[in-house]
């Protein structure tokens, strides 16, 4: 007998808290699990609705998030602190899942609008 699916879905969250500084893949996860990354990524799924980088990108824009209210960091540090290399895809990837750019973002929480 096999590892229940629902530890699955564990592993790769606690995969992902403690790889969220870094570029991460649904393959290196998989890897990490030896585990085939098509597998994982249908067992996830279908515990939680969503593929593995979808979850991997909402985790990282969530502590975006946190980061751009509770910091002074600028939008290039925090890119550099969620692992993303290149400012201009984490800006499309922050507006995909928020609905607005890092920087409308931090303006309307430090005016208390959101939320």
């Amino acid at each position: 007998m096999g590892i229940p699916v629902g530890k699955h879905v564990e592993n790769v969250r606690l995969y992902v808290q403690a790889h969220l500084s870094e570029k991460i893949t649904v393959s290196e996860i998989a890897r990490a699990r030896g585990l085939n990354a098509s597998y994982l990524n249908t067992c996830f799924r279908e515990q939680t609705g969503e593929s593995v980088s979808a979850y991997v990108r909402r985790m990282k824009i969530q502590r975006a998030e946190a980061l751009l209210d509770g910091t002074e960091h600028s939008l290039a540090e925090i890119c550099a602190m969620l692992g993303y290399f290149d400012q201009s895809h984490f800006s499309r990837a922050f507006k995909a899942v928020t609905g607005m750019t890092p920087g409308a973002y931090r303006t309307q929480m430090q005016r208390g609008t959101r939320k």
